[in-house]
């Protein structure tokens, strides 16, 4: 019954393990990891593929919050649902982790940019901040930048500021520049046009000196200050053609310098110019530039309030007209949208959920079935090993009575009278009387018939009454092997050797003292190595050789 139970365990554990089975959640990991910086989107499509990331371990789900915000942001997707990265950021804070908190601090900071809380953002850049490395300034110099950006949008000026002043005690004339021109923006959005204008040239005049790929943008970008003359505005802005070729940026900025300086031919001249560069460049391939567009509307409508016309608002209101219907279009596609991928997601869940119900059914069958063969084969094996056993024991009784029932030679000694007497004593005559077969019956007769006596059904083996007839039987065997054996064997080995001496088989031996023949193979190795015998040698002869 023990195996049988063991083998349902086995069933149920087998069974449970088939039809809870999955990929690897460490492997599905690493190879997204491998995907996430070459194959963003392929990484995030193995990724959605785990439904229950927050069921992970510990490790596992902070790796999965890591990768799962870094390919949604590789790949221009929206991550605000995800709540998995602060509980990533406590953990790798707790393993001194500090490259991966620098990523998921950053990664969170662009999730609340998302959700429109700059300030929360901010704070998460800040955090970062302690983790940097000493000695890589690349990396520092990269989430000043963040900083700083993440400050202005937050409207906190003065911090934004603070880490430009820090990236320009690095020696990069590149990032000098940028520090430069960044303060010079902060105190414009502040509304200080005097500062703003100052830290701007500076940056200029270093750019200038120090020319770079970004030459251009702070030439085009600082041209329209009030500060600057007709002159050094148009300088600069054609320099900035020059270096990076026309745009309607760049002649939108030329209408404007015109238009300052109330110069409304020129300015509706390169108006037109800017909206047709505009249509190649963007309108053409069905995009927008929002900011540029509504400039140009906005400068269009200044035009025609300056000449006069009555209905100068038009081209800011049907623009802005577009942008709104065009936004509520969008936003009503796709909740659409969302709507119909929640109902897909739900629909293929539920026949996912039935697929799995259905293999776990024939899974459990199956078990059940292979459990019950198992246990029917070992119930009906384990019963026919019982009965061989008990036949050959049946058969070694009966060879037992058979031997006893001999009668000696007159005038010679009875050798088969110590089997007379140990079938007197023997136990398993309870067994037979117990049992009152037919077969039993006649058994029990011929017991009794040989020493024409009743036979004491509930006794047993009594060794203290057996060595003396050994010892009469056969010429003092017990005490020999007792006087010069005795202190190397012990008394199961001194019986065995007694049961030898009478003529007893391997398996008669097995029946009288119930044990199994591989404990009576194994008894009679110990007492040949005891005794120094070879592995052959016949221990009776050895003891009777040797005590001589």
């Amino acid at each position: 019954m023990n195996v049988m139970k063991a083998t349902l365990y086995i069933c149920v554990a087998l069974f449970t393990l088939l039809g809870c089975s999955r990929p690897s959640a460490q492997s599905m990991l690493t190879t997204a990891e491998a995907l996430a910086e070459t194959h963003p989107d392929s990484a995030l499509a193995l990724l959605d593929e785990y439904l229950f990331p927050e069921q992970l371990p510990i490790a596992e789900r902070a790796m999965y919050a890591r990768l799962w915000a870094k390919t949604c942001f590789d790949t221009n997707k929206s991550f605000v649902q995800d709540t998995l990265l602060d509980e990533a950021i406590r953990f790798y804070i707790s393993q001194s982790d500090s490259l991966h908190v620098l990523e998921c601090c950053r990664l969170a900071g662009q999730q609340q940019k998302l959700k429109n809380d700059n300030p929360k953002g901010l704070e998460y850049f800040l955090q970062a901040e302690s983790y940097l490395p000493s000695n890589d300034d690349s990396l520092r110099l990269t989430f000043y930048r963040l900083i700083m950006q993440q400050a202005l949008d937050a409207h906190q000026y003065e911090t934004s500021r603070k880490y430009a002043r820090k990236m320009l005690r690095f020696n990069s004339i590149q990032w000098q520049i940028f520090a430069l021109y960044h303060i010079g923006i902060s105190f414009s959005w502040e509304n200080n046009p005097d500062s703003s204008f100052y830290y701007s040239e500076k940056s200029l005049a270093l750019a200038e000196a120090h020319p770079d790929r970004f030459l251009p943008d702070y030439l085009r970008n600082v041209s329209g200050n009030h500060h600057l003359s007709k002159d050094e505005s148009l300088r600069r802005l054609r320099k900035s053609m020059q270096l990076s070729g026309e745009s309607s940026n760049h002649l939108l900025g030329i209408a404007y310098t015109f238009m300052r300086e109330r110069q409304l031919d020129s300015a509706a001249c390169y108006l037109q110019k800017a909206e047709k560069k505009y249509a190649l460049e963007w309108s053409s391939r069905g995009r927008e530039y929002v900011t540029i567009r509504n400039e140009m509307a906005q400068l269009r409508a200044c035009l025609q309030y300056a000449r006069g016309e009555k209905d100068f608002k038009q081209p800011i209101g049907s623009f802005n007209d577009s942008l709104f219907f065009s936004g509520r279009n969008s936003l009503k596609a796709w909740e659409e949208q969302s709507v119909l991928q929640a109902r897909r997601a739900k629909r293929d869940l539920y026949f996912q959920k039935q697929q799995q119900h259905i293999q776990l059914v024939f899974v459990s069958s199956l078990f059940i079935l292979i459990g019950a063969v198992a246990g029917i084969v070992f119930y009906i094996r384990h019963k026919r090993n019982r009965l061989i056993e008990a036949e050959e024991r049946v058969e070694a009784l009966q060879q037992l009575l058979n031997d006893a029932m001999q009668a000696a030679p007159e005038g010679k000694p009875d050798e088969l009278f110590f089997k007379k007497i140990l079938l007197q004593q023997l136990g398993i005559i309870r067994l037979i009387a117990t049992a009152p077969t037919e077969h039993n019956r006649e058994l029990l007769q011929q017991i009794v018939r040989i020493s024409n006596q009743e036979v004491p059904v509930d006794s047993m083996l009594i060794w203290s009454d057996l060595y003396p007839i050994i010892d009469s039987a056969y010429n003092g065997f017990y005490s020999k092997l007792n006087t010069h054996y005795g202190k190397m064997l012990n008394e199961r080995e001194v019986q065995l050797c007694c049961l030898l001496c009478a003529g007893f088989s391997t398996k008669e031996i097995s029946v009288v003292s119930r044990q199994s023949p591989r404990t009576v193979y194994q008894r009679k190795t110990d007492i040949r190595r005891k005794l120094g015998m070879e592995e052959k040698e016949d221990i009776v002869n050895f003891i009777r050789s040797g005590s001589e």
